[in-house]
């Protein structure tokens, strides 16, 4: 009860986890002067991790392309995304040799990075990213 399946290693050592918060440690007063009193140390507990599905993200549907070549502009841009499914919005930051290509669905967004990321375009590798 209270334990997962998995294990944690910290230094070496296996540590078991646990669902439940710490315990709450009593501190005391130091007697003397300059003591020092340490707190048992703390049960590591699990982080429960929720991703997402695509009904309920409300971003993730925007894709940062890098590296573009200063011969690529806004039509060749669109015609890559649009090949892919329905675009919102192209912003292309020159200076940057970047753009922001935004997708109304997810899977759409997905598709892209997928086909256009590690690409060669006109001599320069570009990199596409969510």
């Amino acid at each position: 009860p209270g334990f997962s399946n998995g294990q944690c290693h910290s230094n070496l050592r296996t540590i078991s986890c646990v669902d439940a918060p710490p315990p709450v440690a009593v501190t005391q007063r130091p007697r003397g002067r300059g003591g020092i009193v340490h707190n048992p140390a703390p049960a590591l507990t699990s982080i429960p991790i929720h991703t997402q599905s695509p009904s309920s993200q409300s971003h993730g549907i925007k894709v940062l392309v890098q590296n573009l070549p200063a011969s690529v502009n806004f039509d060749k841009i669109s015609q890559m995304a649009n090949k892919c499914g329905n675009v919102v919005a192209i912003q292309i930051h020159r200076e940057e040799k970047s753009a922001v290509v935004e997708f109304s669905d997810p899977n759409h967004a997905e598709l892209f990075t997928r086909a256009h990321n590690r690409k060669m375009m006109d001599l320069a590798i570009i990199t596409a990213s969510r």
